[in-house]
């Protein structure tokens, strides 16, 4: 299924549920002009989402992605029940190294084509040769503070010194307000790992749609800037990592 026919036949299910923009944007948990993209074929939702979509709009998953006459592969089988074997941090990985191959993919269809430049000739040899490795770092920042949607779908690749990661680091998270200072900072890139905060660490967490930076206490998230109030945690909490460290500027390579 092409990205276009995906938009029409995510509007067409929700005109048919009844649903406007807003209304199922805010049920998801998600922003309405992300949903938007979606339904313009400006951008494709993760599986969380599209999952989540289609259990809102009660519809069919084969039928809605038209797979009722396809036949599976084992292998395609097998990748299935180990998807469902997961648990919620196993599953959020697999969604990001699937988004990012799949971006990857649409890269090189549009610079085949002729609608991009072509990258930058043995950009990953060249890395590797300085010492430099590739590194996922979300394009929308997790608030420490008020809080902004952290969504999977929106990752970008910088070459990072192979020394600065710490061990164990997963991807990097920006952040944006001063809630955790004076450890962290506006514009600080945090390295994630996947490993899960204990009580009194930091971790990035999800909260009804909105990703932040915190301290896990107990049943609450906490700034480490006493001008903010403890954030109280309830059942949609989602925690995507523990903070590990954080990058400085001169070890990130953009390029």
């Amino acid at each position: 299924m092409t990205g276009r026919e995906l938009a029409v036949r995510l509007r067409e299910a929700r005109s048919a549920a009844g649903l406007t923009q807003a209304q199922a944007a805010r049920a998801i948990g998600r922003p309405q002009q992300t949903l938007g993209g979606w339904e313009n074929a400006r951008s494709q939702p993760d599986v969380g989402a599209l999952t989540a979509l289609m259990r809102l709009y009660r519809v069919n998953a084969a039928a809605f992605l038209g797979l009722e006459a396809e036949t599976f592969t084992l292998a395609e089988v097998r990748m299935l029940q180990r998807y469902r074997a997961l648990d919620a941090h196993g599953r959020r990985m697999a969604d990001l190294t699937l988004e990012e191959e799949t971006r990857r993919l649409r890269e090189e269809a549009a610079r085949a084509a002729g609608r991009m430049q072509p990258a930058r000739a043995g950009r990953a040899s060249e890395a590797a040769s300085e010492g430099q490795i590739a590194f996922r770092v979300s394009d929308q920042p997790a608030a420490a503070g008020a809080g902004v949607y952290l969504g999977p779908e929106c990752f970008h690749t910088v070459y990072v010194n192979a020394q600065a990661l710490p061990h164990g680091a997963a991807f990097g998270v920006p952040v944006r307000g001063d809630s955790m200072e004076p450890v962290y900072h506006d514009g600080d890139i945090l390295v994630v790992s996947g490993e899960q905060p204990r009580y009194g660490e930091i971790g990035v967490f999800t909260l009804d749609g909105n990703g932040y930076v915190k301290k896990l206490g107990r049943g609450v998230l906490l700034s480490l800037n006493p001008a903010y109030a403890p954030i109280p945690m309830d059942e949609s909490i989602r925690c995507n990592g523990k903070v590990v460290g954080v990058l400085s500027p001169q070890d990130v390579d953009k390029a």
